[in-house]
């Protein structure tokens, strides 16, 4: 079981990493564009076409720095995939520099998670598209929670983790990956919908240690 979560972890990562080097080499060839309308002094199409990289770029791309370098790598990795989506993300990260997981762990409950909220926003053609999320210590628990607009006509396939993308055994396994994640840690897991919003909260046992 162990060694079947690792490769499909490896696999996460390596689109996460496919799905980055697409939006550095799309900004790459941007840049070269108006390098070009610069040397050529064609300010007014510079300006009309900086105009319509802006419009499409309304979703800003920012990232956060909560002192957990694990966890600031994995969380802006998600962050720029959602930005390339124009899904806006907003965040209360109180994170402690040390957390009880492992890179593995904490990768997957990230990874997943976030996947599946900016999936969900993905099939949103007319609204919103936002990603709400916090995280920090409540006693000796880890609390995590993650909220995103979902489409009406979706709801029920949110709550039951269905996915219409090619990639479903993936997908579902990512699902379960969490799961999983969240009972190595003597943790709680909670999924509903409330207020349009489809919300998935996360506790982990911070002083739980797991009897080898």
């Amino acid at each position: 079981m162990r060694k079947e979560i690792s490769d499909t972890l490896v696999a996460i990562n390596e689109n996460n990493l496919d799905q980055l080097r697409k939006i550095r080499h799309e900004i790459k060839n941007r840049y070269a564009v108006m390098q070009v309308m610069i040397q050529n002094k064609q300010y007014d199409q510079l300006e009309a076409y900086f105009n319509e990289i802006n419009k499409e770029s309304a979703v800003i791309y920012t990232h956060v720095d909560t002192g957990n370098e694990a966890f600031d790598m994995i969380f802006n990795l998600e962050l720029s995939k959602a930005a390339s989506q124009k899904t806006e993300v907003s965040t209360k990260l109180i994170v402690p520099s040390k957390l009880p997981l492992s890179e593995i762990d904490l990768g997957g409950l990230i990874t997943n998670l976030m996947d599946n909220a900016i999936e969900a926003c993905e099939k949103i053609k007319e609204g919103a598209r936002r990603i709400e999320v916090s995280a920090q210590v409540v006693h000796s628990y880890f609390v995590m929670r993650i909220s995103n607009t979902v489409a009406e006509d979706r709801r029920g396939e949110a709550i039951t983790l269905k996915t219409d993308k090619p990639n479903k055994e993936l997908h579902g396994y990512g699902s379960k990956i969490v799961d999983d994640i969240v009972k190595k840690h003597n943790g709680q897991i909670l999924r509903r919908i409330q207020d349009g919003m489809f919300t998935v909260d996360v506790m982990l046992d911070m002083e739980y240690k797991k009897s080898e």
